[in-house]
């Protein structure tokens, strides 16, 4: 889940932030450029609500698509095109609502477009060091089986595991077991009779399932080997397609730990 809008606090937090990033936008080239006290709280309002919103968007798109299985090259690339993108249609609608609306202020908005660039720029930067770091943090990278591992307590291994359904309490058999995928704060347990959802982390049960049963494919996603029907490529993204017909994308490291895993 986007970390902005994890809990109520977090969301009121980044509503304030976002207010006060687009004040400081507004005011400090509005006072630069003469503008009009009402134009440039107007301005500060567009602006706020759409990188807010714009915000939002880019976690998806970083947490499912650009970190994701590309090489370095490409994911450079890939964000700075969703830089110009995000930029770009911000200050294209900006401009278009204040032509409408404020078009007196629109003249002396076109003489300051190249700072109001260089500082959506800016702001965009925080944005994906944030989420990057987040995304890191949630969601280590997975390590392959033979890399030396610091020493710790003996991890237990699990045999079942238990959610809550309601009132009652649901013991899910390993064999029954498809896939795990992360969901935020919990780990969604998908089983041919539904899916599951347990207040846990994908490391805890990376750590703790039997390693010869299930794998750790990306960040997002933990497979039973059982359940495994196929694997397609696609260029340089990989796809497990399993007995239950889902489809499930492959990280590169994921990858060459299931060469491995499978002997392939």
């Amino acid at each position: 889940m986007n970390p902005f809008i994890r809990s109520k606090f977090a969301f009121w937090k980044y509503v304030i932030i976002s207010l006060g990033i687009a004040l400081t936008y507004a005011f400090s080239i509005g006072f630069a450029f003469s503008f009009s006290v009402m134009c440039i709280l107007f301005n500060a309002f567009l602006y706020g609500l759409l990188y807010a919103l714009e915000g939002l968007l880019m976690w998806n798109v970083l947490r499912y698509g650009i970190i994701e299985n590309q090489n370095p090259l490409i994911q450079i690339f890939l964000q700075i095109a969703l830089g110009i993108l995000i930029i770009g249609s911000i200050l294209g609608i900006e401009s278009i609502v204040l032509y409408l609306l404020f078009n007196p202020c629109f003249a002396i908005y076109v003489q300051s477009m190249m700072v109001r660039i260089f500082i959506s720029f800016l702001i965009y930067l925080l944005f994906l060091l944030y989420y990057k770091l987040n995304i890191e943090e949630k969601e280590p990278v997975i390590q392959n089986d033979s890399m030396v591992q610091e020493e710790s307590e003996p991890k237990e291994i699990l045999e079942r595991i238990t959610v809550r359904n309601g009132q009652k309490i649901k013991i899910i058999p390993l064999n029954e077991i498809i896939y795990l995928q992360a969901e935020g704060d919990y780990v969604a347990i998908i089983t041919s009779e539904g899916r599951w959802l347990k207040e846990q982390t994908m490391k805890y049960f990376e750590e703790n399932l039997p390693k010869n049963l299930f794998l750790r494919i990306h960040r997002s996603y933990i497979v039973a080997l059982s359940s495994i029907r196929r694997i397609e490529r696609n260029e340089q993204q990989h796809t497990l397609i399993l007995f239950n017909k889902e489809r499930i994308k492959i990280s590169i490291t994921g990858y060459k730990i299931l060469k491995e895993k499978l002997r392939l």
